[in-house]
């Protein structure tokens, strides 16, 4: 599971979006993607501790935290990341 804390008015995220979109569609493994809206899930963002949007979470097969990344993060880098939490 990939979870993508964003905003709309967040230039970072509008610019990162389209690479992490095509690094999720380039998979081998299953990957639920969703983008999860900053301003108005408030809930999630205590629950995972997220202090600003632009911030990406996997989480493994348990639903468990595997990876975070706060800011711009390579597809390589992104796909790495989701592989090790499909183990």
């Amino acid at each position: 599971v990939l979870l993508y804390f964003w905003a709309s008015w967040c230039p970072i995220c509008r610019a990162e979006e389209p690479g992490i979109r095509a690094a999720v569609e380039a998979m081998d493994v299953p990957v639920a993607g969703f983008r999860v809206n900053f301003d108005v899930e408030s809930a999630l963002k205590k629950q995972f501790k997220i202090p600003y949007q632009h911030t990406t979470v996997i989480l493994d097969t348990r639903g468990q935290e595997s990876s975070r990344f706060s800011g711009p993060v390579d597809g390589d880098t992104l796909r790495a990341a989701i592989r090790a939490a499909a183990k």
